[in-house]
């Protein structure tokens, strides 16, 4: 029990710390992307709307990356500001009981600085606020505020570094490859488009919206990538379309084996369509893989499928010959050997050329 109550009486405590104080009121100006030695101007108001119920002995810690900072903080009691000096450091801490000892008061402060240089393009901290306990740790509130902005690296603004990578160009020779070979390109040339129009919006921006440009570049970036994927998922689906055409042929010739009395039971028949079903397997297994993403695994299955029905056909239609052959003495003669044709037409040009020959020298 005394446990349970220790842990209501540290919980209420941390409640009643947490709700010590408050920031409102933050502003920072400019807003947006800054570049190296721009001015900046920070302002934010803390509020300490009551005294503790348990005396608290905490600092309020402020830090900022600004270069050249200066640090100005005015106490607000019964309505009057009340300015205190200036603090030309990088940090400063204020006690609360060292602020004011009349509830409510507020304390405003402002911080002027400069952008600093960067190597690259980042975030850096304008304004850090930190409760810490009297042991100079972050207290158990945990109670951090922070405000950040983006330094621009002079070098990152310019076309050639900000969007060489992003090669929409690249895109466009891709979707004029694949449209010559028959692709769908519908899809990709919508996503080309968009990209576009993106890019061309993040290259007009002026410097300070640095972040505007960049998330327009990030946002044209996932349309070309998803713009390839759709060339991928078109080329699958073309190499399908391609490998159904010889397993329809081979279904029609099994359904002409199928429909007559004579071949219906042909000894070659159930080859015919064991191997047909192992192609519309092949072939099923490579809708699967489109329809899971996997373009390239469904092409190697699509080409499977054609390998199996296209040589399957040519097979199924020289025994369909041979069974319309067989019912056919004329055309057995005329589609199984072709050797004895040949041998015959020659052999029937060397007599007609004899006859005609022999027939004038017997005139003359």
């Amino acid at each position: 029990m005394r446990k349970i109550l220790l842990a209501i009486i540290i919980f209420l405590s941390a409640i009643q710390g947490a709700a010590a104080w408050s920031v409102t009121n933050i502003s920072i100006e400019p807003s947006g992307s800054l570049t190296p030695g721009t001015p900046v101007m920070v302002s934010v108001k803390i509020d300490f709307p009551e005294r503790p119920a348990t005396p608290q002995n905490y600092e309020l810690w402020f830090s900022t990356d600004l270069e050249k900072p200066i640090w100005i903080w005015n106490v607000i009691t019964d309505g009057y500001e009340n300015p205190h000096r200036m603090y030309p450091q990088k940090n400063i801490s204020l006690y609360e009981n060292e602020i004011s000892t009349r509830y409510p008061f507020a304390v405003r402060l402002s911080l002027e600085g400069i952008a600093p240089s960067v190597t690259h393009t980042s975030d850096i901290t304008i304004l850090r606020i930190e409760e810490l306990d009297e042991t100079g740790e972050i207290s158990a509130s945990e109670r951090i505020y922070e405000y950040h902005a983006t330094v621009i690296n002079p070098s990152d603004i310019t076309p050639q570094s900000l969007f060489w990578k992003y090669d929409l160009q690249g895109f466009r020779t891709d979707i004029d490859e694949f449209a010559a070979m028959g692709v769908n390109t519908t899809g990709a040339e919508a996503k080309y488009q968009t990209a576009k129009t993106k890019i061309d919006v993040a290259t007009a921006l002026s410097e300070s919206q640095y972040t505007a440009a960049l998330e327009n570049i990030t946002a044209a970036r996932a349309d070309i990538a998803e713009g390839e994927r759709l060339l991928d998922k078109a080329l699958a689906e073309k190499e399908v379309a391609e490998a159904e055409v010889p397993i329809h042929n081979v279904d029609n010739i099994i359904a002409w084996f199928k429909a007559n009395k004579s071949t219906a039971d042909d000894e070659k028949l159930p080859s015919i369509i064991a191997q047909r079903d192992l192609a519309a397997a092949a072939l099923s297994s490579a809708n699967n893989e489109i329809a899971d993403g996997n373009y390239s695994q469904a092409r190697a299955m699509a080409l499977e499928a054609f390998q199996i029905a296209n040589t399957l056909y040519n097979e199924a239609v020289s025994c369909q010959r041979e069974s319309i052959c067989c019912d056919n003495p004329i055309l057995l003669i005329i589609y199984g050997s072709g050797t004895l044709v040949a041998g015959t037409g020659i052999g029937v040009i060397v007599l007609l050329i004899a006859g005609i020959f022999w027939w004038r020298k017997r005139k003359a």
